[in-house]
């Protein structure tokens, strides 16, 4: 392994290899370059390598020890060829209809490109690769700022996400960070729901979490530089204001800013939710029966006065916050055995007891607000695919399947009959979503 190790510190990365080799001789469109597949396996042993440094280096930073080797280990996972590379891969992979032929896609998209793809990939280098604002609809009516990345930005904050995740290996909001998004957490939900001696809940947020940490201190936290902050993760806040106001340019690109100025996270971008987490978990420190997603948590306790008292030791805790102050924002209250349950995440939980055991029951369905707001997209993206004379329905099958998997709810056959009647109704054929989802049916429906 030594021998390993040395020989990728040397930057004997075998990107170089699979990039020379692409220089080579013309090929016909459906054929891979020689030494894709060779450069695809060493560089996935070589990413091994790398979050195994990490992790290694993470141990000893939780022990209050080896904060620099942590934060050179983070620093060589996102300066590796191979690793930027696979990131641009997995964005690739994830944004074509599946059977398409993406990986010619991302093969084409850099190949001979070099250094200038490199420069577009390291996210401590400017760039100058457009965001685009999206305003997402609130439950309360509000609008949320987001944004849209082109396939370079994208990749960035995929790889930012991928450095950081052995950090979070055995922390207690772990279940929230797999490829599953919410989906262990909800399972940890309903599991801490059982207990009938659970009785209340809070439903909690952290006010202007994503613009109004103080980044300049996080990296007194997090083990990345600040200019992977500032020209990746974060975005300064006259920008931000700008594209909140009403004439927001049509995107915004990314520049190096001062040391000295504070930063905003960006929502919608795969690192921030993880890096949400990360900055949160001192906020957590001492509060038991919590279950946070991004800057949102859950907070179960055994009467109103048990739940008053963890919102307060969670309020005092972010006022103290290294990045902070933080407050808290919203905060929803009731009864675990209300009457038609109560809404976290957009997943209706619904107890009842159970007569032949001690643990209650607890169903889980699609809130109807998060349902409605799902079959509206979804109409559009049937719509868009059969003005396209798209037979395979892409991007309509690849978004059911995302919100099945998403949402493991106990109504998950109902969603799935209803997508389908809707799709029969604008007259377009099913098969297409029923293959997309063949695998969710077959369980749904066993």
């Amino acid at each position: 392994m030594a021998k390993i190790q040395a020989r990728f510190a040397r930057s004997t990365s075998s990107a170089h290899l699979f990039v020379a080799a692409s220089r080579s001789a013309p090929r016909p469109a459906h054929k891979l370059p020689p030494g894709y597949r060779k450069w695809r396996r060493e560089a996935l042993f070589h990413q091994r390598v790398l979050r195994g440094d990490i992790e290694k280096a993470a141990l000893l930073a939780r022990d209050g020890r080896g904060l620099k080797q942590l934060c050179v280990a983070v620093g060589r996972y996102l300066a590796s060829d191979d690793t930027q590379l696979l990131a641009l891969r997995q964005v690739f992979s994830q944004g074509e209809p599946r059977g398409s032929n993406w990986e010619h896609s991302f093969v084409s998209h850099w190949d001979g490109r070099g250094e200038e793809l490199r420069r577009k990939l390291h996210p401590g280098w400017p760039s100058a690769e457009s965001r685009v604002p999206k305003y997402v609809p609130k439950a309360d009516g509000a609008k949320r700022l987001t944004w849209r990345f082109g396939p370079s930005m994208r990749a960035r904050h995929v790889l930012v996400k991928q450095a950081l995740e052995p950090l979070i290996a055995a922390r207690l909001w772990k279940q929230m960070l797999n490829d599953g998004g919410r989906v262990p957490g909800l399972y940890e939900v309903r599991e801490a729901l059982g207990d009938p001696a659970i009785s209340h809940y809070a439903s909690v947020d952290v006010k202007a979490f994503f613009d109004s940490v103080d980044l300049r201190r996080a990296t007194q936290i997090l083990p990345l530089t600040r200019q992977v902050l500032e020209n990746t993760v974060c975005m300064r806040p006259e920008d931000w204001a700008r594209a909140q106001s009403n004439g927001a340019p049509p995107s915004i690109a990314s520049c190096s800013v001062a040391a000295r100025r504070p930063l905003a996270l960006l929502q919608g971008a795969a690192s921030s939710p993880l890096i949400a987490y990360y900055l949160l978990e001192s906020a957590f420190a001492g509060i038991e029966d919590v279950f946070p997603y991004a800057d949102n948590a859950l907070i179960l306790g055994y009467s109103p006065e048990d739940v008053d008292a963890k919102v307060s030791r969670y309020r005092s805790n972010l006022v103290e916050h290294p990045v902070g102050p933080l407050q808290l924002g919203s905060i929803e209250r009731g009864e675990v055995t209300c009457a038609g349950g109560f809404d976290y995440l957009g997943v209706n939980f619904e107890t009842s007891d159970n007569q032949y055991g001690e643990r209650r029951h607890v169903r889980l369905t699609v809130s109807e607000s998060t349902l409605d707001a799902f079959f509206k997209k979804f109409d559009a993206w049937l719509a868009s695919d059969k003005r396209n004379n798209d037979r395979s329905l892409s991007r309509a099958s690849r978004a059911l399947r995302g919100f099945i998997i998403a949402m493991p709810t106990d109504d998950r056959a109902a969603v799935l009959q209803s997508a389908l009647q809707l799709a029969q109704r604008r007259g377009v054929g099913i098969q297409p979503l029923t293959d997309a989802v063949n695998d969710l049916v077959a369980r749904a429906f066993g």
